[in-house]
């Protein structure tokens, strides 16, 4: 008979259930799109991408990646904050100049505006993301929402982008905890055990 998800969280070594003792940190707020209405899947997790609806993939430099995942996790963001995280050693003008740039190869790499420029800085309408409702992802596939927020790219050349990214990632950890080990509460409470037993085993791995 298979281990009950509770049968197997007793089996945890004690450093892991520590981890699951520790203050939760606060989630990580997102801005998101209805899924009916997405023109494009922008990939934060793992390697970050943007898939066009027709499945083309565009894979983002560190920066575009940062700046888009800075709108997804803080929504509407001014022009001079964007190009102050992104190029913090650069004057405002020239910083704005290459935000400007950056815009502009979005654009036409998607074929469409990603991005809304109007006072503040925006996704656009169409644009969906993986950081955004992690519970209702994995109640469609136990395996969802897995990767590193921003994947591997590295921002020590941008201290106080570096911070925002750090803590971003730090929360995002703690939701996808807490979505995991709710969903593998409720998938038990179902009867479905092998797919609680996969949510668990993310877990502790």
């Amino acid at each position: 008979m298979e281990p009950s998800v509770r049968e197997l969280e007793a089996r945890r070594s004690p450093a892991v259930l520590a981890l699951h003792r520790w203050p939760r940190p606060a989630e990580l707020a997102v801005h998101e799109t209805p899924a009916a209405a997405a023109v494009f899947h922008l990939r934060l997790l793992a390697v970050p991408a943007l898939v066009r609806g027709d499945g083309v993939l565009i894979a983002l430099e560190r920066k575009d990646a940062a700046l888009l995942a800075l709108l997804a996790v803080d929504g509407p963001t001014s022009r001079s904050r964007a190009a102050a995280l992104l190029w913090p050693d650069a004057e405002s003008q020239k910083a704005r100049n290459s935000l400007r740039q950056r815009l502009f190869r979005l654009r036409r790499a998607a074929g469409s505006d990603i991005v809304e420029e109007s006072a503040a800085l925006a996704l656009a309408s169409g644009v969906v993301h993986d950081v955004a409702s992690v519970r209702g992802q994995l109640a469609q596939d136990p395996a969802a929402a897995a990767g590193e927020f921003l994947g591997t790219f590295g921002y020590e050349d941008c201290a106080e982008l570096e911070d925002w990214v750090r803590a971003a990632r730090e929360r995002f950890h703690g939701q996808r905890r807490d979505a995991l080990a709710a969903a593998a509460a409720e998938e038990e409470a179902a009867g479905h055990i092998a797919r609680a037993l996969v949510l668990a085993e993310r877990l502790v791995a």
